[in-house]
């Protein structure tokens, strides 16, 4: 048996077995914050150290849960001696199993007596094996401390924080008529600190001129301390020109990094040589280090990367994205109370109700409402419009051969005084078709929707295979209740594979990345057209590298809760990969291509022409502002170039795509642009942040079934359903990978919140303004026209988009 070593508290020995000359009871009350992940389950102990000694060292224990998220726990700490004024808490944190960070809010301290309450702000968080010591809250300067251990408190946690950046920065000013100094930025007092501006004074020898670049270079100083720098604002000696240089870079090692100012030039715009060698330097080095690589074969290329860690610096999470994005897997089967039920491999529920034992803990307003109202056809319907996949749909005139609905099968369903004849005519009958799915594990469903004049958008017909026999049933609504409801399921199962493989993964992440990498290796940082895309990237390289490591990797989740995990995924991927064209990527198209552009309240529809809009309207106004005609379109060879790789690295295998390897118009550029951003972003929100609200109650949309499609509807049991239904395991798993995918980020940067101002021209500055402004009018009319519907569709409100796909 492994020897398991137990701290003092639990192995007979330390405070608590100590006897006290005599016991001094302080009350104590420690907050955690709420932060998410703010509590911990690691061992946290208390020390008061005040005037006259320090009490006894106290484990943090008590009955129950101790230190949760947005808590304040009681506990009493004993002295064997009176310790007059508080003057410092000593909180210590160790690692118990797994590293489980904590942030404490403050810790309010309470003598013996009674009398006396002093309040110890904290506001930080305790990460690994750590000690802090932390002062009370009156505010004192340097004169006002008198006793030793204060003053010796104050210096140590200068000298700690001055620790934050220990390497040496060098800065020169490269300008038109020479250099400047190489200048240390050293100032007095803290530098280079976290969320700071730092002014210094560089001197030169002659007058620069227009300065072109920022040149720094960062040196390792016994340890290596990486620095990431967002901007150099450069004024001139008299004081009339001020240029900003937009850095937003991490410089790591010993590093060289010249940095351009911040006014969008295309190639035919560069006359220096200085500014001309920078441009040509930037681009070989981004070569080197951006490189394509075909992931599998018959989906589009990606970067070479094996995993996130062999990414560069600049394209990975920040240290905040990346423990949220680590933990918050593990934190949902911890909080869903999932982690004993995960464990049950093959193992039904009982009944439906018994999935509500999964369902309490983390749940959403939709998703409550998914859970009341799932079996209903009108729902059904719904979610075809308004769910997390709702690009399936498309107007049905004439009944697929293999599909051999009669109008008499369905004719109790429709309304009144018409048939099935006249209501395919009238364009008012629908198909969702999944025959990409044919052959894979699983099934490939049919399913036929008409557009109730009272009821709204219902099923009327589904068949769950695409090659039917004689005995093959087509399940109507009146079946017998429980066949009708399992071949809902059986329709909403094959939903999750195409909404999570195709329309998530592979329409959004896959095809943005190609034109992030291909950005990366042609255009530079002072292109127009770069400045423009880079913010919409931020962290799609490192969430991909990710996704295809953890989710859809031969070992990964998706192969553990999905039917086309494993091989049959990437099968599915490929299928659609062949099919996929440009056109169905730019919303006006793929409407009325699919006929629903007169479908009642479908508002992806609507919102998304409205985002569409705003997005083309704010991308013209950009292209306009350095491309006045077709003919400086054509000449820029960085562009020629950029689109060139995009066709033959993402989409060569495409025979149908439809984008041409070559911009012969200004409008196609505006086109492609608008199509790249709405993607990133509007798109992406579609159909990855409903996930959590609809599959999260499990029955409503199955991960995967354990049963083949029924053939006979009579013989539809409970138990039959149950078996079908994803296992206990598999259920816990669905519920987490949504949560964890479809949440709310929290750092996320909504759609034109531009943390980063590539843009420095007023002119640019003004039409991001604009934009902002009209997405702020969407916004409103978005919540005029919905308001009161239930369930409430605000996926595409532009506050819900984030500005970058980033999970």
């Amino acid at each position: 048996m492994p020897f398991l070593k137990l701290p003092p508290h639990l192995s007979g020995t330390g405070t608590k077995n100590r006897t006290l000359a005599v016991a001094m009871e302080y009350k104590v009350i420690v907050a955690t914050g709420n932060l998410e992940y703010s509590g911990t389950s690691n061992y946290v102990y208390l020390t008061l150290v005040g005037e006259n000694g320090e009490s006894e060292r106290t484990l943090l224990d008590k009955p129950g849960l101790d230190l949760y998220r947005n808590t304040a726990d009681e506990y009493l700490v004993q002295s064997s001696v009176s310790l007059g004024r508080v003057l410092l808490v000593r909180l210590e944190k160790q690692k118990y199993f797994v590293e489980d960070n904590w942030f404490c809010d403050y810790v309010k301290v309470t003598s013996p007596g009674g009398e006396v309450t002093q309040t110890f702000p904290c506001y930080c968080w305790l990460v690994g094996n750590i000690k802090v010591e932390v002062r009370d809250g009156k505010a004192r300067r340097l004169c006002d401390e008198i006793l030793p251990q204060e003053l010796a408190h104050r210096k140590a946690q200068l000298q700690e924080r001055q620790k934050t950046f220990r390497n040496y920065v060098y800065l020169t000013l490269v300008g038109e008529n020479g250099e400047s100094e190489r200048t240390l930025l050293d100032k007095p007092g803290l530098d280079l600190y976290r969320n700071t501006a730092d002014e210094y004074l560089v001197q030169s020898s002659v007058s620069l001129g227009r300065v072109l670049l920022v040149r720094l270079e960062k040196q390792k100083y016994f340890v290596e301390d990486n620095w990431f720098c967002d901007y150099v604002k450069v004024t001139s000696p008299g004081g009339e020109v001020t240029q900003t240089f937009p850095c937003y870079c991490w410089l790591v090692g010993n590093i060289k990094v010249e940095v351009r100012d911040g006014k969008a030039r295309r190639l035919c715009d560069e006359i220096l040589p200085q500014e001309l060698a920078h441009r040509k330097a930037q681009l070989q080095e981004r070569q080197k280090t951006f490189r394509w690589q075909a992931w599998a074969t018959g989906i589009p290329k990606c970067i070479d990367a094996k995993s996130e860690a062999d990414l560069p610096q600049d394209v990975r999470f920040a240290n905040e994205k990346r423990c949220d994005f680590e933990r918050s897997l593990q934190y949902a089967l911890i909080e869903l109370s999932l982690k004993k039920l995960a464990i049950w491999f093959g193992r039904s529920w009982k009944d439906l109700d018994d999935f509500k034992q999964i369902f309490w803990k983390l749940r959403s307003p939709i998703a409550e409402y998914t859970m009341e109202h799932w079996k209903e056809d009108w729902f059904f319907g719904h979610q075809f419009l308004n769910g997390s996949n709702p690009r399936m749909i498309q107007r049905c005139r004439t009944l697929p051969s293999n599909f051999p609905v009669s109008g008499d099968m369905v004719q109790a369903f429709l309304s009144s005084k018409t048939t099935l004849d006249k209501e395919l005519k009238a364009g008012n009958i629908y198909l969702v078709d999944y025959a990409i799915m044919d052959g894979l594990p699983g099934n490939a469903p049919l399913c036929l929707l008409y557009e109730h004049p009272d009821n709204g958008l219902i099923p009327i017909a589904i068949q769950l295979v695409q090659n039917p026999t004689k005995d093959t049933p087509i399940f109507l609504p009146n079946d017998p209740p429980l066949a009708w409801l399992l071949a809902k399921m059986w329709v909403r199962h094959a939903e999750f594979q195409m909404f999570e493989i195709l329309s998530h993964l592979l329409r959004t992440h896959l095809i943005v990345e190609v034109f992030c990498v291909a950005t990366l290796r042609h255009l530079p940082s002072v292109h127009p057209i770069y400045k423009l895309l880079t913010p919409h990237f931020k962290y799609t390289l490192e969430i991909n590298c990710r996704g295809r490591t953890q989710l859809i990797s031969k070992n990964g989740v998706f192969k553990r809760v999905a039917s086309t995990g494993g091989d049959g995924l990437l099968v599915l991927a490929q299928r659609e990969y062949k099919l996929l064209t440009y056109r169905s990527l730019q919303p006006c198209y793929d409407f009325v291509d699919r006929g629903v552009t007169k479908l009642n309240k479908y508002f992806y529809r609507e919102h998304s022409l409205m985002l569409w809009d705003a997005i083309e309207k704010f991308v013209s106004s950009i292209v306009s502002l350095y491309y006045e005609n077709d003919s400086e379109v054509v000449q820029d060879s960085e562009l020629q170039a950029w689109i060139k790789e995009v066709v033959q690295e993402g989409f060569e295998n495409v025979p149908h795509f439809g984008l041409p390897n070559e911009l012969k118009k200004k409008q196609e550029l505006i086109t492609l642009l608008s199509v790249v951003i709405f993607t990133s972003t509007a798109q992406h929100a579609a159909t990855n942040n409903g996930q959590f609200d609809f599959c999260s109650w499990v029955p409503n949309t199955p991960c995967t079934m354990r049963q083949p499609p029924p053939t006979d509807k009579d013989s539809v049991t409970m138990d039959l359903v149950m078996n079908t239904l994803p296992d206990i395991s598999q259920s816990c798993m669905e519920m987490a990978i949504t949560w964890h995918l479809g949440r709310p980020q929290p750092d996320a940067i909504p759609l034109a919140q531009y943390k980063e101002q590539y843009f420095t021209e007023p002119a640019a500055q003004n039409i991001l303004d604009n934009f902002k402004q009209d997405l702020k009018d969407i916004e409103e009319e978005i919540q005029k026209k919905t308001k009161g519907f239930q369930p409430p569709y605000h996926y595409l409100c532009p506050s819900n988009i984030e500005n970058s796909i980033t999970i």
